[in-house]
């Protein structure tokens, strides 16, 4: 099932499983809706890692453009990441890296998340065969970037 919320992956469950085909055992023993929810994990970490994403979305949330293959490989390689706990703490869901800070002013609150990996000089890239999918397209990583700023009435 996919996840309430989240955007749709850039690939598809066939083509992950085109991609990932018998390289990853934690793949092979899922269902459909489950690698589904891994791929939708996988293009949030793409979306807040490399600079070229997310990809640009009409007001229903379809492709405006033809996702390319180097994305939705991507896409495919960061739903097996995901499996394999690289980037996300898999039993609370949050960001392996990730520092909150939180803000409060009366009623309103100002959440943001720094991403220790990509704010150091040396960063130490868990994904450096996405990086070099991606970068073949001339997106790279984001560096010293804020996550998300995120205003919430309390």
């Amino acid at each position: 099932m996919s996840v309430s919320g989240l955007a749709l992956p850039y690939c598809t469950v066939d083509y992950a499983n085109a991609i990932l085909g018998t390289s990853n055992g934690d793949w092979l023993g899922l269902n459909a809706s489950q690698k589904e929810e891994s791929l939708q994990w996988g293009r949030i970490y793409l979306d807040t890692t490399y600079s070229c994403l997310p990809w640009p979305v009409d007001e229903d949330g379809a492709y405006i453009e033809v996702v390319p293959d180097a994305v939705q490989t991507a896409n495919a390689y960061a739903a097996g990441a995901y499996l394999e706990g690289l980037y996300f703490l898999v039993e609370d869901g949050s960001l392996r890296g990730r520092t909150r800070v939180e803000v409060r002013a009366g009623s309103v609150m100002s959440r943001v998340d720094y991403d220790a990996y990509l704010a150091s000089f040396g960063w130490d890239d868990p994904t450096p065969l996405i990086t070099a999918i991606l970068g073949a397209i001339g997106c790279g990583p984001n560096k010293g970037f804020i996550q998300n700023i995120k205003l919430l009435r309390t």
